[in-house]
């Protein structure tokens, strides 16, 4: 991480694996980010006040963006030899599988100006 104006930069993950494409929470607290390799692989949540990680998923999961409502993260999962678009609550539960198409679905966002029905 690295402050706006280039100080500050330090490392928040460490140890084996692979730790990519991180997306903060709408309150700045917390991260989701991608990880793969010999501890594990899957979706994992970082609380950036103590550094305390929390496993979100365990699957071949990847591109996690939070919500800007801070309810869902959306990310891509691999099921066979394709990417599909799925949903998950920060909490682990409602995982909702979005797309079902051939190919790959990915690199998604939020749009920020509609808060989807229900929140």
């Amino acid at each position: 991480m690295i402050n706006a104006d280039g100080s500050g930069f330090h490392v928040i993950t460490s140890g084996p694996n692979s730790n990519a494409f991180p997306s903060f929470a709408p309150d700045g607290r917390r991260i989701v980010y991608r990880t793969t390799g010999p501890d594990g692989q899957g979706l994992r949540i970082m609380n950036l006040e103590d550094r305390s990680i929390s496993v979100l998923t365990k699957n071949y999961d990847n591109f996690p963006h939070w919500s800007p409502w801070g309810n869902l993260i959306a990310f891509v999962r691999k099921i066979g030899d394709d990417f599909e678009i799925f949903t998950i609550r920060p909490d682990g539960k409602d995982v909702t599988r979005l797309t079902r198409t051939k190919g790959n679905d990915a690199h998604l966002g939020w749009s920020p100006d509609e808060q989807p029905d229900g929140i």
